[in-house]
């Protein structure tokens, strides 16, 4: 049992907070949109309401998606009913560092989970409009008894699969709940999720997934099942090796979707997917570190961001800049994620800042301490300020030239079209980074691709260890063999990313 549940059978009038120290039982979670966060002001639990809440919640002060999730857990006979913004203390910063920590127990150990699929925000509701007419057609049986045979017309089914072979949004999975980012750890790690959008129900558990519209139970994914990362299954051997390359890219692909969603605090990042990162811990016995897992190393930093994000958002500046969960652009993506990859560089130190006790939770901030070949560049022309991509020529250390075409990605931490911030820079001619050589991914058995980061130096150190940050991602054409081995040749440097 969580911490906390909301007991739903006081009376009909009103609901209690209780404490579930040695207790057992079966409860629902429910998994909603917050919204204007406004909404939830009043009613959400304090430090100053805990006592109150424990003699009484009055339902008439409920927003109408938590007052819904009440009555439908009641008419399912469940007893208790987890609501994270009603048994989590939200103005204690311990109380919500130890119950997010616990995130994965709740929604893998409910018996239920109740998505509000179709609510904008607290006050969206659960239940569904514009239904189709239900036809009750009596009849009698061979005895004279009378009976009722219920009917209704057989729904549009077109929007059911999209081109992947998952559930659509439409009328099914609503977009704005896909959006938010702690649903995703929400759906991943529910048992079972009965969805209410707007107009029929889903259900979703780890056998099947159907819903309303359809005659029949199927066995078709949802957007869940895809991000799904096989929690019934057991590694068999830790020399597995199939098995953890099938892991770890199951983690990159959702780390990919989650990267789209939206977080009402950007500090949510890491802990909203912490309850999935200590269940991937507690098959792999891996170390993780700001959203990335150190067997994945050096692999794992060659993330792309995809486009910039549009609108106006703070960027988790206290995230290390090598971590995918510092950038605040439109999404990331992992282009070579299930490549082979030959590591260039060494790894020789993570050190990990956490805002609180939880392992997998809130970053404060982050050191990667490398040995890595670095490559002086420079700029040679100035190009638009909406343009991400740059040319640049590369300068080798002795002082000779080779010409080659260099594309930077720049991260938006690095470089923000709208507002310049502590870490950007007014990007002109014969600006200089550095290019970082990660590794090689093997194409075929006789072709490889080098892979490098950009780098932008930022200081030195106590220890004169040389201090950057990434800039991006970079690509390059007119590359050769004998070049590729004079930088698999060169001396590596210590350096420290931040």
């Amino acid at each position: 049992m969580p911490t906390r549940v909301i007991n739903v059978r006081t009376s009909n009038s009103s609901v209690k907070l209780i404490e579930t120290k040695n207790m057992s039982g079966i409860f629902a979670a429910l998994s909603y949109c917050w919204g204007d966060s406004s909404i939830l002001e009043d009613i959400k639990l304090t430090q100053a309401k805990l006592s109150v809440y424990k003699k009484r919640i009055l339902m008439d002060s409920l927003p109408k998606t938590l007052f819904d999730a009440v009555m439908i857990t009641r008419e399912l006979g469940i007893p208790y009913l987890w609501i994270g913004s009603l048994c989590i203390i939200q103005d204690s910063l311990q109380d919500w560092q130890i119950e997010s920590s616990r995130m994965s127990d709740v929604y893998m150990s409910a018996f239920l989970v109740l998505a509000a699929t179709k609510a904008r925000d607290s006050n969206g509701g659960f239940y569904l409009e514009n239904r189709t007419r239900i036809l009750q057609l009596p009849y009698l049986d061979v005895d004279g008894r009378q009976h009722f045979l219920y009917a209704r017309r057989i729904q549009d089914q077109s929007h059911v699969h999209d081109a992947n072979g998952r559930l659509e949004s439409h009328g099914l999975y609503n977009k704005l709940l896909r959006r938010r980012g702690w649903v995703l750890q929400e759906q991943v790690l529910a048992r079972r999720t009965l969805s209410f959008a707007k107009d029929k129900m889903l259900w979703n558990c780890r056998e099947c997934s159907t819903c309303e519209c359809r005659t029949g139970f199927s066995n078709f994914e949802s957007d869940a099942s895809f991000l799904h990362i096989n929690l019934d299954f057991k590694l068999q051997s830790s020399s597995s090796r199939e098995v953890y390359k099938s892991i770890y890219s199951n983690w990159h692909t959702m780390v990919e979707a989650y990267s789209h969603r939206s977080l009402t605090y950007q500090t949510g990042k890491i802990p909203a997917i912490s309850g999935i990162a200590k269940l991937l811990h507690d098959m792999t016995q891996d170390d993780y570190y700001a959203g990335l897992w150190r067997s994945q190393l050096p692999k794992a930093l060659l993330w792309t961001s995809i486009k910039f994000n549009e609108e106006d958002t703070e960027s988790e500046k206290r995230l290390p800049s090598w971590s995918w969960a510092s950038t605040r652009s439109g999404g990331i993506t992992y282009d070579h994620k299930d490549e082979e990859f030959k590591a260039g560089m060494e790894i020789v130190s993570v050190d990990i800042q956490l805002s609180g006790s939880n392992a997998f939770g809130g970053v404060l901030g982050g050191k990667l301490e490398v040995k890595a070949v670095l490559i002086p560049i420079q700029a040679t022309s100035e190009l638009p300020r909406s343009i991400s991509t740059y040319i640049m020529d590369f300068k080798e250390k002795k002082g000779t030239f080779r010409r080659i075409m260099i594309l930077v990605d720049l991260d938006q931490n690095y470089y923000d079209q709208n507002k310049p911030t502590e870490s950007a820079i007014e990007f002109k001619k014969n600006i200089s980074l550095f290019l970082m050589f990660v590794g090689t991914r093997t194409l075929t058995q006789y072709a490889e691709t080098p892979s490098f980061l950009a780098l932008r130096y930022l200081e030195e150190d106590e220890r004169g260890n040389s201090i950057f940050m990434r800039a991006g991602i970079a690509a390059l054409n007119g590359w050769s063999t004998h070049l590729l081995d004079r930088v698999r040749a060169a001396t590596k440097e210590s350096i420290v990313l931040i």
